[in-house]
C-alpha cells in the first residue's frame, strides 16, 4: 500500500504551533502536536468550513487547552469551525452554538447557555438550622420549587427567573424575616447535567424528530 504525503505549508504550520517542528519525523510528535498536525491539514487551501471530529480525545489537560486556543483562533480568522464531540465539557468552553442529536433525530439547536437552563438552582444557608423551614417558605411564596440538602435551601429556576434579580429578592426577604443569610449563590448545572436531564425528561417519541 502506497502512503500518501501531505505537505503543510509553513505558515498552517505556524498556524497550529508547529513551525519550529516542521522537519520532524511523525512519530517524534506527542499526542497533541498529532492532533494539531491534523487540524494543519484541514486547514490546506484557506476553507471557509472546517469539521474536526473529538479534537481533544485522549488529550492532558494542557493539550486540550491548546487544542480550544487553536480553535477559538481559527473561528476568529472568519471561518465556521463545526466539532463532533462527546466531550461535553469542552464544547460549552468553545462553541457559541450546538445541535444536539439523539437517536438520529435533532432535539435541541441553539446557544449552550440556553440548553436544558431550567437546571440552575440558587442555594441558601440561613444563620440558623431552625429558619430552614421559614426559608423554603419565603422562596415557594415566588412560586418556586424548593428542596433541602445539608443545612441549605436549594430553589429550582425556571426560564423565566432572572437568577440574579431573584437571589437580591429572596436575599431581601430573609432579612425582613429576622434572618442571616451565611450563604447564597447561583449554581449552574454544567453542560453534561443539563444535556442528561434534557434526554431523560424528553416525553417518549420525543428522540424521533
Amino acid at each position: 500500500m502506497r502512503h500518501r504525503i501531505v505537505q503543510v505549508p509553513r505558515d498552517v504550520q505556524a498556524l497550529v504551533g508547529l513551525g519550529d517542528r516542521g522537519g520532524d519525523r511523525f512519530g517524534s510528535y506527542s499526542l497533541g502536536m498529532k492532533q494539531r498536525l491534523g487540524i494543519a491539514a484541514a486547514l490546506i487551501g484557506d476553507p471557509e468550513l472546517v469539521i474536526l471530529d473529538e479534537p481533544t480525545n485522549g488529550l492532558d489537560p494542557q493539550g486540550m487547552q491548546e487544542v480550544r486556543d487553536l480553535i477559538r483562533h481559527i473561528s476568529e480568522q472568519g471561518r465556521t469551525v463545526i466539532i463532533s464531540s462527546h466531550l461535553l465539557s469542552e464544547l460549552e468552553q468553545v462553541c457559541d452554538w450546538l445541535v444536539v442529536l439523539d437517536h438520529g433525530g435533532l432535539v435541541y439547536a441553539g446557544t449552550p447557555e440556553s440548553l436544558g437552563a431550567t437546571a440552575d438552582c440558587l442555594i441558601l444557608a440561613p444563620d440558623s438550622e431552625a429558619d430552614l423551614d421559614d426559608l423554603e417558605v419565603i422562596a415557594r411564596a415566588s412560586g418556586l420549587t424548593t428542596d433541602r440538602a445539608d443545612g441549605h435551601v436549594i430553589v429550582m429556576l425556571t426560564d423565566a427567573v432572572d437568577a440574579r434579580r431573584m437571589a437580591a429578592e429572596l436575599n431581601r426577604r430573609a432579612q425582613v424575616a429576622g434572618m442571616v443569610l451565611v450563604e447564597l449563590h447561583h449554581r449552574r448545572a454544567d453542560l453534561e447535567a443539563r444535556y442528561l436531564g434534557m434526554i431523560n425528561s424528553a416525553a417518549p417519541g420525543h428522540h424521533d424528530l
